[in-house]
């Protein structure tokens, strides 16, 4: 897979790719890195456990588009009680 890296995500190469005066179907790694477009590596998110996620960023290394992984903990959840629904609703047009 090939990327470019676009507001920090990874934006693929398309299948169809225009090189010079003409459309190229399945373009050629030759073609893609000549685009601009760099090698996608993504790697398995690391364990968690009940108490945090893994969320994945991306980052360009060494002419590579790279998926590393940020531990991060869960929100403590609070339950919404009855104004919590009725701002909501208001919120969305609904007489309350």
């Amino acid at each position: 897979m090939f990327a470019k890296l676009i507001n920090h995500y990874p934006s693929y190469a398309p299948h169809r790719l225009r090189v010079g005066e003409t459309w190229v179907y399945n373009p050629t790694e030759t073609q893609l890195l000549d685009a601009g477009y760099l090698p996608v590596i993504e790697t398995e998110p690391p364990v968690t456990d009940e108490f945090h996620y893994a969320e994945p960023h991306w980052a360009e290394e060494s002419g590579q588009i790279v998926q590393e992984w940020e531990l991060l903990p869960i929100p403590e959840s609070e339950e919404a009680d009855a104004d919590d629904y009725e701002a909501a609703l208001r919120e969305v047009g609904v007489n309350v």
